[in-house]
């Protein structure tokens, strides 16, 4: 029962830190008061609650999380071909991984350079992506 309330807390957390840099990336208020809402979902739940308590979870569930998740750049390969994601969507996954910054202390650029470009991305998304990560890193090390 601890590791559930535990996870629940844990994504509290995360919805809140998202819903955060959202609201200062200009995105609606209903699209980040639903980000991750399948991670509610039972499948979803139990695989993250294992995880969270230092299992594996499931490379099966995370997949699924992937897939029904629209700012997750897997949600737009189809058939194989990764599609453009719309930049609401884009805004929406740079919330999430500030929000993983934050929690994990792992900053996004670093991640993205070390795994992030695995991501099977359209190229216009990538060309996005890194030039955002480029834009705030120059932004970081002027303050």
């Amino acid at each position: 029962m601890r590791a559930h309330i535990n996870y629940f807390a844990y994504l509290l957390k995360h919805k809140y830190l998202v819903f955060l840099k959202g609201r200062e990336l200009g995105l609606p208020i209903l699209q980040l008061l639903m980000h991750d809402y399948s991670k509610f979902s039972p499948d979803e739940w139990l695989a993250g609650v294992d995880y969270n308590a230092g299992g594996k979870g499931s490379q099966i569930m995370l997949e699924k999380h992937h897939k029904r998740n629209r700012h997750h750049p897997q949600y737009w390969v189809k058939n194989g071909v990764a599609k453009p994601m719309p930049k609401h969507y884009r805004l929406e996954m740079i919330a999430d991984w500030h929000a993983m910054d934050i929690l994990k202390n792992d900053l996004s650029f670093d991640w993205y350079y070390r795994e992030g470009y695995k991501l099977p991305f359209h190229p216009e998304t990538r060309a996005w992506v890194e030039a955002y990560l480029a834009e705030s890193l120059r932004y970081q090390s002027s303050l």
